[in-house]
């Protein structure tokens, strides 16, 4: 039996588009759309593990993400159900995907029909960003059990923990979104190199719950 869901993209610019899933029996998902209105580039493509779009990435929740691994691209073994990579959009502004995947059935628990699909303003780093961590001074963060400041640069990204400045939000130009780096844990070294979970700020959101599974 074939199914299909359809996301209609509506963003709060002139983006708009439709990406439709089609996925046969236990097969891969088959994955194809165009995105028009964008920045040329790539851009973060991703499904949220929420529906709700009344209030953009806050009500999306995160990366949808129910095998609790960590974020990487869609060949990765260790990924997000929902790091579906990047789109790239032409000079012209449209992007056209076409894409097969294993992990985004459209039933089962980990179905993704009823969450949303969101496309960044940016490029999606794929979660190959590192981060460099530094000890100077008491303030930032803890290891084991005593207290030690350090700071840190996020390459390609400036404020939060470790750096002295305030983390920028979801929203905010150079803002995190989703799932954030903390640099000091409590099993963080004196000088270490930490992977660092990056998602790209959404100044245009374009998202929508996916439709209901039909047959074909």
């Amino acid at each position: 039996m074939v199914l299909k869901a359809v996301a209609v993209l509506q963003g709060q610019s002139d983006v708009s588009g439709t990406v439709t899933f089609t996925q046969d029996g236990d097969g891969p998902t088959h994955v194809e759309g165009q995105i028009k209105g964008l920045k040329p580039g790539p851009h973060g493509f991703h499904i949220h593990q929420l529906g709700d779009t009344t209030n953009g990435c806050m009500s999306t929740g995160p990366h949808f993400n129910p095998t609790s691994k960590t974020h990487g691209a869609p060949g990765d073994e260790e990924r997000h159900v929902g790091d579906l990579g990047n789109v790239i959009a032409g000079d012209d502004g449209v992007a056209s995907l076409k894409l097969d995947d294993i992990q985004i059935p459209l039933t089962g628990p980990h179905s993704i029909i009823g969450r949303a699909v969101v496309v960044h303003a940016d490029v999606d780093d794929l979660g190959k960003a590192q981060a460099v961590v530094r000890v100077r001074k008491k303030r930032w963060f803890e290891k084991s059990g005593e207290e030690e400041e350090g700071w840190g640069r996020l390459k390609g990204r400036e404020g939060g923990e470790g750096t002295g400045k305030r983390p920028r939000k979801c929203g905010e130009e150079g803002g995190v979104c989703g799932d954030g780096l903390k640099v000091g844990t409590s099993s963080a070294r004196p000088l270490a190199m930490r992977e660092a979970v990056l998602h790209a700020a959404s100044l245009d959101w374009l998202k929508l719950s996916l439709g209901g599974v039909k047959g074909a």
